[in-house]
C-alpha cells in the first residue's frame, strides 16, 4: 500500500479469505464499513497511529486474534467484531480519551457502556463490572466459551442481540434496575431455559428471545407482569429467603419516610433490622412481619436520625 493512503473505503478487503496480515501505511484516519468483512483467515492487523475512524462491520467474521484500539481513534462503528470467533482480546491504549478495555472487554472511556466482549476469551463465566449502564448491540454475540454472566445494579438496557447466539448460556439472572431488552436481546440462545427478574417487568420486543424455550420469573411486588414476556410463559419466583425490592415506586422516601417493599414467595415471617455502622455493626429489629400474598411495604420514621442507616432482612 502507498503511503498516502488515508482510506480504507468500504468493502475494501470484502471477502478476501487468503488475506493471513496487513500493514496499514502510517497516514491511514478511516476504515470504513465491511471494510475487511468475511476475511476468515485475517489474523494480525496493526492498527496505526492516524487511525481515527473504525465503520460499521468493519472487521465482521474476521480471523483476528487479538487487536489494540490506538489512542487517536475516537469512533467506532456497531457489529465491529460480529462473528469475529478467534478474538480473545480488544485492547485500547491507555490514553484514548473515549474507549477502554478491561481485561481485554471494549468499554467507553467512562466504563458505562460495555461495546464488545472478546468471542473467544477463555474463560466460562464473566462479571459485568460495577457502574456498567448500558450492554452495546451485539457485545456478546456468539461468545462459544460463555456460560455465565452476572450483571450490576447498575445496568438499565441490554441493546439489541446482545446475546444472541450463545448456546452455553442456560439461566440468567437480571438486577432490579434493568428496564429494556431489545430486540433480539436473548435470540437463539437454545439452551438458555431460565431468566429470572429482581425488578419490575422490562420493555421487551416481541423478538426478544426469538427463538428460545425460556421460562422468565419474577418476585412477588413486582409491577408489569402477565402470562408471558415476549412469548415466554412468566410465573412467581420463589425464593429461599427474604429480598428486599430496590425497584419503583415503592423504593426510597416517601412523606418523609424511608421505605421498600420486602419481597418472599413463601410468605413465611420477615424480620426487617437496621443499623448505621457497617463496620462495627450492632444490628436493631425494627419489625417482623408475615407477607400478604408474598409482600409487605416497611417504612422507617427515623432513617434521617443517623448521617447512615442500613437495612437488612431476615427469617426470624
Amino acid at each position: 500500500m502507498g503511503n498516502n493512503i488515508t482510506n480504507i473505503g468500504s468493502e475494501a478487503f470484502y471477502e478476501c479469505e487468503s488475506l493471513t496480515s496487513l500493514s496499514l501505511p502510517a497516514g491511514v484516519m478511516s476504515i470504513e464499513f465491511q471494510a475487511f468483512s468475511l476475511c476468515y483467515n485475517l489474523q494480525s492487523l496493526p492498527l496505526p497511529a492516524s487511525l481515527i475512524n473504525i465503520g460499521d462491520y468493519a472487521f465482521q467474521f474476521c480471523g483476528l486474534t487479538n487487536l489494540t484500539i490506538p489512542a487517536s481513534v475516537t469512533n467506532i462503528g456497531s457489529s465491529v467484531f460480529q462473528s469475529c470467533s478467534s478474538l480473545a482480546a480488544i485492547n485500547v491504549d491507555s490514553n484514548n480519551p473515549a474507549y477502554s478495555s478491561i481485561e481485554g472487554v471494549l468499554f467507553d472511556r467512562r466504563h458505562s457502556t460495555l461495546i464488545r466482549y472478546p468471542a473467544a476469551k477463555p474463560v466460562n463465566s464473566y462479571a459485568v463490572p460495577g457502574g456498567v449502564i448500558g450492554i452495546a448491540q451485539g457485545a456478546f454475540a456468539a461468545s462459544g466459551n460463555l456460560d455465565g454472566v452476572t450483571f450490576p445494579n447498575s445496568l438499565t438496557t441490554l441493546g439489541q442481540f446482545a446475546f444472541a447466539d450463545c448456546y452455553g448460556l442456560t439461566s440468567i439472572t437480571l438486577p432490579g434496575s434493568v428496564t429494556n431488552l431489545e430486540g433480539y436481546a436473548f435470540s437463539v440462545c437454545h439452551n438458555l431455559s431460565s431468566v429470572y427478574c429482581n425488578g419490575n417487568a422490562p420493555t421487551v420486543t416481541p423478538q426478544t428471545f426469538y427463538s428460545d424455550y425460556a421460562a422468565v420469573y419474577y418476585l412477588p411486588g413486582t409491577a408489569g407482569w402477565g402470562a408471558t414476556l415476549a412469548g415466554e410463559v412468566t410465573a412467581l419466583w420463589a425464593l429461599a429467603y427474604p429480598v428486599i425490592l430496590t425497584s419503583p415506586p415503592t423504593f426510597g422516601v416517601q412523606t418523609n419516610r424511608f421505605g421498600f417493599t420486602v419481597s418472599w414467595a413463601t410468605n413465611l415471617p420477615v424480620r426487617v433490622e437496621a443499623c448505621t455502622n457497617l463496620a462495627r455493626p450492632v444490628w436493631l429489629p425494627m419489625v417482623t412481619n408475615a407477607p400478604t400474598a408474598g409482600t409487605f411495604y416497611f417504612s422507617d420514621p427515623n432513617w434521617n436520625k443517623a448521617p447512615t442507616r442500613f437495612y437488612r432482612v431476615a427469617s426470624p
